[in-house]
């Protein structure tokens, strides 16, 4: 994913490194050191990070799987697209891929060609993921202004996001929103075969 971000690189003598709140960084030491990271608190940040863990999930219990599933990856794909990521010129698959398989599971094992049975069979996901359009059409005719009203909860929250932190924060929340969402319809075992099935369908 193509990012424009101004680069800082520098080779520092000091004891002390300050890095402001929501600085993305990386820092190696260059000789035989000691280093300790102390963070302190930031309100925008706590604020931001307990807006995402309560954002509407606008899926309901009670549907059955097919339905959970087909509305989850519309829910992905639609909340990518409303945010218009590198102005709209990034999926939702290529976000998934670029955000969460290539960094968060990269190396976290699990099946790639199907769902991992769960422990609990009353949540049993259906296989047969790569869906067909039809369903997620007949979704949103059943369920238009419940879902949509929770698109738009969740795309205002990110907007907000942008605004006071920037792209880089906003894409860190989006990723974790994402895995939230995707732990709480499929479950945690079923997530990393999931998000495949959303770069490979």
């Amino acid at each position: 994913m193509a990012m424009h971000l101004q680069l800082f690189w520098c080779v520092l003598i000091t004891q002390v490194l300050y890095i402001p709140p929501l600085w993305f960084h990386q820092v190696t030491a260059v000789t035989d050191s000691v280093s300790v990271s102390v963070w302190s608190p930031y309100a925008a940040s706590e604020l931001y990070s307990s807006a995402i863990e309560n954002a509407p999930l606008p899926i309901k219990a009670s549907w059955p799987s097919t339905k959970r599933v087909g509305a989850l990856r519309l829910l992905l794909e639609s909340l990518v697209t409303s945010l218009e990521l590198n102005n709209g010129d990034v999926t939702a698959a290529e976000f998934i891929h670029w955000a969460l398989l290539e960094n968060r599971f990269k190396h976290v094992g699990g099946s790639v060609g199907g769902f991992a049975a769960p422990a609990d069979a009353a949540n049993t996901v259906d296989i047969t993921y790569c869906w067909q359009r039809e369903r997620e059409d007949e979704l949103l005719l059943e369920a238009e202004e419940f879902f949509t009203d929770g698109l738009r909860k969740v795309v205002g929250i990110f907007k907000e996001i942008l605004t006071v932190a920037g792209t880089p924060r906003r894409d860190t929340y989006l990723a974790n929103y994402l895995e939230l969402a995707v732990y709480s319809v499929v479950g945690v075992a079923n997530t990393k075969a999931f998000l495949t099935a959303m770069v490979e369908c």
